[in-house]
């Protein structure tokens, strides 16, 4: 998708498969950081007037007029925005947070002078972005070149998926996840955490173990045909085979 293109669905699908209202969620999602900002503010006995607090929310660089124009009226539905008080919502984009600290950064080491250019790359979890950009004035840039690559950390966690329905088959995964929402929802989080130390912990070799739910061990056991371990031991991936990549871990 191009920049300022990007609409929002008319509904959201969960782990479990039930599809809901977008702007529920959204409007109950603000609903909800409103809460936790006013809790916050009293625990640190600070006193403010709800009219009194500037909401700064961030919304995608590709989000046309359209898709902000929502995110407003569900601030307003979620008792987040009142028109009639002037600036206190304002939507900002990612690139323009994204640039922002870049610049507020390097203010007091090496502040960025007219005509300077830096890059500025943002890996997410499905979209990687790569940017160039000019100095043209004070807390001023212009875009001189963007990549946007389809290609993000969910990237990673997506195979391993496709290889685990590989083993015990699509409909097989996918039946676990109509009938076990909050299981497969844990496998999924297991396999961004495992993903995730990789990054940190920097090592190359070795064996990184995946947790796979026992209520998904059990399932498999139950509908999968053949021996689970031949299953695994015959499987190949993108060149790979069998446990030399891949095996169950079931605490």
């Amino acid at each position: 998708q191009g920049r300022k293109e990007a609409t929002l669905k008319k509904e959201l699908k969960s782990v479990s498969g039930v599809s809901i209202d977008t702007e529920i969620v959204f409007i109950r999602a603000l609903q909800y950081c409103k809460q936790k900002l006013l809790k916050r503010l009293q625990q640190c006995a600070i006193t403010a007037e709800e009219n009194a607090i500037q909401w700064v929310i961030v919304v995608p660089d590709i989000w046309n007029e359209e898709a902000r124009g929502l995110m407003q009226q569900w601030a307003i539905r979620a008792n987040l925005w009142d028109p009639s008080i002037p600036g206190q919502l304002l939507l900002a984009s990612e690139n323009e947070c994204r640039n922002m600290f870049v610049i507020s950064e390097l203010n007091d080491s090496k502040p960025l002078k007219k005509g300077d250019c830096y890059v500025l790359m943002d890996f997410g979890e499905a979209i990687s972005d790569v940017a160039c950009y000019q100095v043209s004035g004070q807390f001023e840039v212009k875009e001189i070149t963007t990549v946007r690559i389809p290609w993000g950390f969910s990237c990673i966690d997506q195979d391993i998926m496709k290889i685990i329905e590989q083993i015990c088959g699509k409909k097989v995964v996918q039946d676990f996840q109509a009938e076990r929402p909050e299981s497969y929802a844990r496998l999924l989080d297991n396999i961004t955490e495992r993903r995730k130390s990789f990054f940190i912990n920097k090592k190359t070799n070795g064996i990184y173990r995946i947790e796979i739910p026992f209520e998904f061990v059990h399932f498999m056991e139950e509908c999968v045909t053949g021996d689970l371990s031949d299953l695994v031991s015959n499987l190949e991936y993108l060149g790979e085979s069998g446990l030399d990549f891949f095996f169950f871990l079931n605490n």
